[in-house]
C-alpha cells in the first residue's frame, strides 16, 4: 500500500496546479491543455475550483493515512479513463458528418 500512498501525490500535485491555473489564468490553462476552443471563463474557473476541493480530498487522505479508500481509489482511476475515452472516442466521426436538413431541397443543376 506504501507504492498507493506515494502514487497519491501526483494527484494532488496535478489537482492543485491544475485547479489553481483554470482560476488565475483560466484561458491559457486551457489552451496549454491543448484546447483549440474558447470556453467560458466562468466553467473553467468552476472547473479550476472543483479541481482544488478533489485535491484536498486527495491530501486528506495521504495525510490520514485512509487505507480503505486506497481500493475504492484504483477501482475508480479506471473507470474515469474509460469514461473518457469513450466520450473522446467517436468524436472524429460525429464533427466529419455532413449535415442534412430536413427541408432542403434538391437543385437539379442539369440543363
Amino acid at each position: 500500500m506504501n507504492k498507493t500512498r506515494l502514487s497519491f501525490y501526483y494527484i494532488a500535485a496535478y489537482l492543485w496546479l491544475g485547479g489553481s491555473g483554470l482560476i488565475i489564468a483560466p484561458q491559457f490553462s486551457a489552451h496549454l491543455l491543448l484546447s483549440n476552443t474558447e470556453y467560458a471563463s466562468v466553467m473553467l474557473q468552476s472547473l479550476g475550483m472543483f479541481m482544488i476541493g478533489l485535491g484536498i480530498v486527495v491530501v486528506q487522505i495521504i495525510r490520514l493515512r485512509i487505507k480503505p479508500l486506497y481500493s475504492t481509489t484504483l477501482v475508480v482511476r479506471p473507470l474515469l479513463h474509460l469514461f473518457d475515452g469513450f466520450l473522446h472516442s467517436d468524436r472524429s466521426s460525429v464533427v466529419s458528418r455532413p449535415v442534412r436538413h430536413c427541408c432542403a431541397r434538391r437543385v437539379d443543376h442539369r440543363d
